[in-house]
């Protein structure tokens, strides 16, 4: 696959020929701390949706809370996902 970015959105091509059309992801930007954690995951700004997944995908958490308890959660990265303020964010998490 390849893509292009043209104005803050990205296209997608496949091999196939269908093209997926998505907003721009911004990544890496640390809008929750600490990380890594063991006990609470706590957001810097407000949420719109919030979907927390394991490696294998499944979602392990859904809400908006700016407050997430991961002290039951299992040792591992994971991977979040969160809109705010019509942005779309993804991040890697540790929970330790």
């Amino acid at each position: 696959p390849s893509h292009d970015t043209d104005g803050g959105n990205l296209t997608l091509y496949n091999p196939a020929g269908i093209t997926l059309e998505a907003k721009a992801i911004s990544v890496g930007q640390d809008h929750f701390y600490p990380n890594p954690s063991s006990s609470v995951l706590t957001f810097s700004k407000e949420l719109e949706t919030l979907s927390i997944q394991d490696m294998q995908g499944h979602l392990i958490y859904q809400g908006n809370e700016n407050q997430v308890d991961v002290s039951s959660w299992s040792n591992g990265m994971y991977i979040v996902n969160w809109t705010s303020k019509g942005k779309v964010y993804q991040e890697k998490f540790v929970k330790n």
